[in-house]
C-alpha cells in the first residue's frame, strides 16, 4: 500500500478521498491552485467523514507550497488537469516521485495525449496503460527505473 498519496488538481478531492478509502493508513494531500477548490474539498472531506489529519488540503500552484513540497516523495499522484498543464508540471511530477510511484494523468483530451505521453516518457517514465473514454484519455504511468512491464500490461499503451 502507498504511504504517501497526492490528488494534484484536487478540485472536488473526490480522488484524495477516494485513495483515503483505499488505503487509510497512506498521507493523503489534495492540492489546487483555486481557493474555491479547496474549501469545496473541505465540504467534501468533512461530508464524507473524513478527518483533516487523514486527509490533508493545501492550497498551491503546483509543488508551489512547501508543504506539498516537504510531503515528498508520493507514491502516488492523480494529476486530473488539463493537458497544457500536465506537460509543464512534468518535471516537478517526476522529480516528486518515488522510484515505484504510480502516476495517474487525466484530464487530458485525445487529440492531446501523443504530446502528454512523450513529455513524460522524455523524463523515463512509462505509460502501462492509456485509457480512452470518449473525447478524454487517461495515462498511467511508472519510472522506466521501476523495471520491465509485466506481460500482462504488454501493449495496451497505444500510439495514436
Amino acid at each position: 500500500a502507498p504511504r504517501r498519496v497526492l490528488d494534484m488538481g484536487c478540485g472536488s478531492a473526490i480522488l484524495g478521498m477516494a485513495a483515503q478509502r483505499i488505503w487509510p493508513a497512506a498521507k493523503v494531500i489534495a492540492v489546487d491552485n483555486d481557493p474555491v477548490a479547496v474549501r469545496t474539498s473541505a465540504i467534501n472531506r468533512r461530508l464524507n467523514n473524513i478527518a483533516p489529519a487523514a486527509m490533508h488540503l493545501a492550497l498551491s500552484d503546483g509543488f508551489g507550497s512547501r508543504y506539498v513540497r516537504q510531503s515528498t516523495p508520493f507514491d502516488v499522484i492523480f494529476a486530473n488537469i488539463l493537458a497544457r498543464q500536465l506537460i509543464r508540471m512534468a518535471p516537478d511530477l517526476c522529480r516528486y516521485s518515488r522510484r515505484h510511484a504510480w502516476l495517474i494523468l487525466s484530464g487530458i483530451l485525445n487529440e492531446q495525449v501523443v504530446a502528454v505521453r512523450n513529455m513524460y516518457q522524455a523524463k523515463k517514465i512509462r505509460c502501462w496503460q492509456q485509457i480512452r473514454i470518449g473525447d478524454w484519455t487517461t495515462l498511467v504511468m511508472r519510472p522506466a527505473s521501476f523495471g520491465a512491464m509485466p506481460y500482462l500490461w504488454r501493449g495496451r499503451c497505444q500510439m495514436s
